[in-house]
């Protein structure tokens, strides 16, 4: 029997949210759950990735208690199109991510198990009453961003990556695990200034490190508002920052270095910009095919103990009736 909806103190700020659709960053969880759980299973594997990741997702549905769930992954050859356009792109990402020595004897090892983990997760993903999406050639933001774009109920994307804070609308939201918050339109202007819409601007000024790209020198979040306070009060594109540059070019250098460096600035801006995500047409087809098929997807109970007692997922899972509970009120 379903259980009466409570919602999260975060999530009452998502309009009948028990309605809504959550749109999970697969990997992002995944490595936040794999860096944050030490254990070690009675075979001597690591399982916080694994484990990590089912404990996160029915707590994420028992916080919200969606209408549905869709958890996407990056493609084959995601990133390939974007490196076209700046050749550095997410370059030696990962690279910088502190090594468990306490856990594996070298880097390979611990690489190793995360191919392992993600492996098995997708076993478990399987007997889920959820649906998982992977577009070769597409990144999963980009994925996520247009299958919020299209979908008319609420939606609320799960992701630590501010990225997405770019998509956020009357009708679209952003949950941050680490933050434990829902990020509202509202939000995104009270926090950082500068209106949702604006956030892909605002990036493409100040950069964005962890998917290197540099942005402009000199320029910070306090320098962007500064030298474009519209940021903060009317939506602009990437044409109207030109044209303030050009309007502005003798008061400040920083807006003849833009100039000088637009088309630079341009590419940086298509491959971090999700509201008009880089995603082939067959790729929006075949979103659309998913989301109006009526598949069901239905929660195999004894199949799903049957893995969690394979894996030995118990030290993480200490509650396993619990955890099925919650996937069972989906």
């Amino acid at each position: 029997m379903q259980t009466t909806w409570k919602p999260n103190l975060a999530f009452e700020e998502v309009p009948d949210a028990k309605n809504s659709i959550l749109l999970i960053d697969g990997l992002n969880l995944f490595f936040r759950s794999f860096s944050a759980i030490d254990t070690i299973n009675p075979k001597g594997e690591h399982i916080g990735g694994l484990a990590g990741f089912i404990q996160s997702l029915a707590h994420l549905i028992r916080i919200s208690s969606p209408k549905s769930v869709y958890i996407f992954f990056d493609g084959l050859n995601s990133t390939e199109t974007k490196k076209l356009l700046v050749k550095d792109y997410k370059k030696g990402r990962g690279s910088g991510s502190k090594f468990k020595n306490s856990l594996f004897q070298s880097k390979q090892q611990e690489e190793k198990s995360k191919r392992e983990q993600l492996k098995s997760l997708f076993e478990y993903l399987k007997v889920l009453p959820v649906r998982s999406i992977i577009l070769n050639g597409a990144e999963a933001d980009d994925a996520i961003s247009y299958t919020a774009s299209i979908i008319k109920e609420n939606t609320v994307i799960v992701s630590t990556d501010k990225d997405f804070l770019q998509t956020c609308k009357d009708n679209n939201f952003v949950y941050s695990p680490n933050a434990k918050i829902v990020f509202t339109k509202q939000r995104v202007f009270e926090k950082f200034e500068v209106l949702a819409e604006n956030f892909i601007i605002y990036k493409t000024l100040i950069g964005d490190k962890s998917d290197n790209i540099p942005g402009m020198q000199g320029v910070g979040p306090k320098k962007a508002i500064k030298l474009f306070p519209e940021l903060s009060e009317k939506r602009i594109s990437i044409d109207d920052l030109f044209k303030i540059c050009e309007l502005n070019i003798n008061n400040n250098d920083i807006y003849a270095k833009i100039i000088m460096q637009e088309n630079k600035i341009r590419n940086q801006h298509k491959i971090m910009n999700l509201l008009e995500p880089m995603i082939h047409e067959s790729h929006k087809k075949h979103l659309y095919e998913i989301l109006t098929d009526n598949k069901k997807s239905v929660l195999n109970e004894s199949y799903l103990r049957e893995l969690i007692r394979f894996d030995y997922l118990y030290p993480v899972l200490s509650n396993v009736d619990k955890t099925l509970e919650a996937f069972t009120n989906i």
